[in-house]
């Protein structure tokens, strides 16, 4: 019973990590079927996963990793939220995909809540130990956006954990921002008034999202990946980061570059313009209490 036992997980695995691989070959041909609606192996797979996610959700077994978010001066401002998911047998999940299955079963915004509570009550732990200045940046999808409640509940979070409005930073993609409703973009303005900071994630120069600079409904953007990686390399890319930079301080934008690995990177991003610096330079993204021991030597430097 042991040996097949041992076969079964092992092969669980292996489907597991076919499914990934599907889903990403899905993600990048933009074209997304709901995966626990197949009738193949890899909706097998994927009805198990999302019946497991389930558990793992009301059990609250999911949990963030932080990536910090660092000025030119070398002080940590804030950190990035990053779900994570340990399967018993499969392992870490593929983020993308957690939420994807979450979204087909109806659990988003059960996932989202555990988020949102947990994201903010980090906050609020580092503010107490560390810095009063410490803001939390949430990534949302226009999902979330879609959830009547998804307000509500970063409200009650924030007064829970006595947390002011504008030390939370929610971050949506700019695909999904331009393809937000009116209904949306007013919700998003509304939380805005309150005082909630609004973040563009992956931002590029097409025309449609510099019309975005013109509103007042974000406050900073976060350069495209592509952008910030070739930085070195690509004088065209060099010279799209000094645009945006150039127009986001013209509007009293933030500017963030991700993904920087050297400091010859970050130290050309910086003369570029760019406010806030995130990737491996720093740190990979860490759990709460590892974020705390680093801030305090980061910072304390």
């Amino acid at each position: 019973m042991y040996l097949y036992e041992k076969m079964a997980d092992k092969q669980l695995a292996a489907d597991v990590q076919k499914l990934t691989e599907e889903f990403k070959r899905e993600e990048e041909a933009t074209n997304i079927t709901k995966l626990t609606e197949r009738e193949d192996d890899y909706g097998k797979t994927a009805r198990y996963l999302a019946a497991d996610l389930e558990d793992a959700i009301n059990n609250r077994e999911m949990f963030l990793l932080y990536q910090p978010q660092v000025k030119g001066d070398e002080v940590c401002i804030g950190a990035e939220t990053l779900v994570r998911w340990k399967h018993s047998i499969a392992g870490f999940i593929y983020p993308p995909l957690i939420v994807q299955l979450a979204k087909e079963k109806n659990l988003l915004h059960n996932l989202e809540e555990l988020i949102l509570d947990e994201a903010v009550g980090a906050a609020a732990v580092i503010q107490r130990k560390i810095s009063s200045e410490f803001k939390i940046s949430i990534n949302i999808t226009n999902h979330s956006l879609e959830w009547d409640g998804f307000e509500e509940c970063l409200d009650r979070c924030a007064k829970k954990h006595g947390i002011a409005y504008e030390k939370i930073w929610l971050e949506i993609t700019e695909q999904d921002a331009l393809s937000s409703s009116n209904a949306i973009m007013d919700k998003l303005q509304r939380m805005k008034a309150k005082g909630y900071k609004l973040l563009i994630d992956d931002f590029g120069m097409g025309h449609t999202s510099l019309l975005y600079l013109q509103t007042n409904y974000f406050d900073v953007v976060k350069l495209d990946g592509s952008l910030t990686r070739d930085v070195l390399e690509n004088e065209r890319d060099r010279g799209i980061i000094d645009s945006i930079v150039h127009l986001g301080k013209s509007l009293n934008f933030t500017t963030i570059a991700e993904y920087v690995e050297t400091k010859e990177q970050k130290d050309k991003l910086q003369s570029l313009g760019c406010d806030v610096f995130q990737g491996y330079l720093y740190s990979k993204p860490i759990a709460l209490e590892e974020l705390i021991t680093w801030m305090k030597q980061q910072n304390g430097r």
